[in-house]
């Protein structure tokens, strides 16, 4: 096998780890973290760029779901820069949406609404809907921490509409989900539990454990608003036996890539990916 077979060996080698990697970075993050190193590992040997940039963002993702942010922000500060040598919108689009995920767990909720409404407009640009879907539920996330409800629900709704056209799970789930919190917020337990209800479906038929768990807390809290402790009893307990919390003792779950677990409780499930 001469130079050049090995070299387009090697980057249908890097193409497959990385499309793996970014189709499981929800449903098995601590997988598609590790795939995604392999990725840009090899890519880095072989000087090709995309595929180095393209590990690198899902390498960034899995980070977020961990909150690790200073190491995201790192990786996706790298992948940016070579998005934007080779000119690849897409990847452009992804990390404006990282970078605002970052910003809003650092408490910088104005920069990171600037970061995720550039995110849509690259998402535009690259004619992703599904790319488009997240970024309009991310700006719903934020949004919803700067106290404007109705800003967030046009996000939200824009977000779900995209991703019920595509039957996109990942962000129809995310969409589903927040709309959720946002009636248990404002006090209306009957629609968010609905909302809650139907996020965990789809958690469940999709595998996304740590999905499952945070829409099982959320219930969970609902039971308690209403005082039904017998059945808050039982979604406690069961959001803290998935396979993913029992084999990551100590980490800090995001909320779907959005924010860390660190406020009352009623933040907890997804509003963290990871994004990504």
């Amino acid at each position: 096998m001469n130079t050049t077979e090995k070299q387009d060996d090697a980057i249908q080698k890097i193409e497959e780890l990385n499309a793996l990697a970014w189709q499981t970075r929800v449903s098995d993050s601590l997988t598609a973290e590790k795939i995604s190193r392999q990725a840009f590992e090899l890519a880095a040997t072989i000087g090709y760029s995309r595929g180095l940039a393209e590990g690198f963002r899902t390498y960034a993702f899995t980070l977020l779901r961990q909150s690790k942010l200073q190491e995201a922000f790192s990786y996706c500060q790298q992948a940016l820069d070579i998005f934007i040598e080779i000119k690849h919108v897409h990847g452009q689009a992804s990390i404006y949406e990282y970078f605002g995920i970052i910003e809003r767990n650092r408490g910088n909720l104005s920069a990171s609404l600037d970061y995720l409404l550039k995110g849509i407009l690259l998402s535009e640009q690259a004619c992703d809907d599904e790319l488009r879907s997240l970024a309009h539920y991310h700006a719903g996330v934020t949004y919803k921490y700067l106290g404007q409800f109705e800003q967030a629900l046009q996000q939200l709704m824009e977000g779900l509409r995209i991703a019920t056209e595509i039957n996109n799970w990942i962000s129809r789930s995310y969409c589903i989900n927040l709309i959720g919190q946002i009636y248990f917020e404002t006090g209306d337990y009957a629609n968010a539990l609905d909302y809650y209800e139907q996020s965990l479906q789809i958690r469940k038929e999709s595998g996304d454990r740590w999905g499952e768990a945070g829409c099982l807390d959320n219930i969970g809290l609902i039971h308690m608003e209403l005082k039904a402790y017998e059945k808050a009893s039982i979604c406690f307990p069961a959001s803290r036996s998935t396979p993913d919390r029992r084999s990551a003792p100590g980490r800090r779950r995001t909320s779907c890539t959005g924010r860390p677990r660190t406020r009352a409780r009623r933040r907890r499930g997804c509003p963290s990916p990871g994004s990504p």
